[in-house]
């Protein structure tokens, strides 16, 4: 099994060039972690979206405005999100 990764990897340095081979490397191998911290993003953006939401809101009731105001400023700036 070495052998033939050993193999493949002197024919793709022959043909592509060493730069090349250790970026491809590089990128295969760090996929997973790429991968994981963008879901960890995504999850992060998520939250973050959703408590601005919450602060929006209470920041509007404290002005006085009522639920029906908040829902029309929500749709018009476009705070509000389908989940």
């Amino acid at each position: 099994m070495m052998e033939e990764f050993v193999k493949e990897a002197a024919n793709l340095i022959n043909s592509i060039g060493f730069p090349i081979f250790v970026a491809v490397f590089v990128m295969a191998r760090l996929e997973p972690v790429i991968v994981r911290v963008a879901d960890r993003f995504d999850a992060a953006t998520n939250r973050l979206s959703d408590n601005l939401r919450l602060l929006s809101i209470l920041v509007a009731r404290q002005q006085g405005l009522s639920d029906d105001e908040v829902r029309k400023s929500e749709q018009q700036y476009g705070t509000r999100r389908d989940k």
